[in-house]
């Protein structure tokens, strides 16, 4: 199973909060060394549940909804073909984006975790 890359955008493509703002800049600062890998939960929870949903809006992040098609979609169209009555665990779930698209897809068995305090 391929993910699909999603398709950065400039931040000025798009309107955000200043949540969003600060998201956007906190992921530019990952790459400065600023936040350690081990500490991701901290990175998270300084970013908050909203502005990691204005991030996803801003550089257009879609593997949510492939990773959702992916799961239902049958075998020789590339997905998983699971069945609703599977139980799922997301891990890393994060604001919940997944779980919540798979349950309106009619998958009720799931359980999620994720590191970061401020994500519910």
């Amino acid at each position: 199973m391929a993910l699909v890359a999603f398709e950065e955008r400039k931040e000025s493509d798009v309107q955000t909060t200043d949540e969003g703002k600060k998201a956007v800049q906190m992921f530019y600062d990952i790459k400065s060394g600023k936040y350690e890998a081990e500490k991701i939960n901290e990175f998270y929870n300084e970013m908050g549940s909203k502005g990691y949903d204005e991030w996803a809006k801003v550089v257009n992040f879609t593997e949510p909804q492939e990773i959702i098609k992916q799961v239902y979609d049958k075998e020789e169209e590339g997905g998983l073909e699971l069945s609703t009555d599977s139980t799922m665990l997301d891990v890393g779930a994060g604001t919940g984006v997944i779980g919540k698209g798979l349950f309106e897809q009619g998958f009720y068995f799931m359980d999620a975790l994720d590191a970061s305090e401020s994500f519910k």
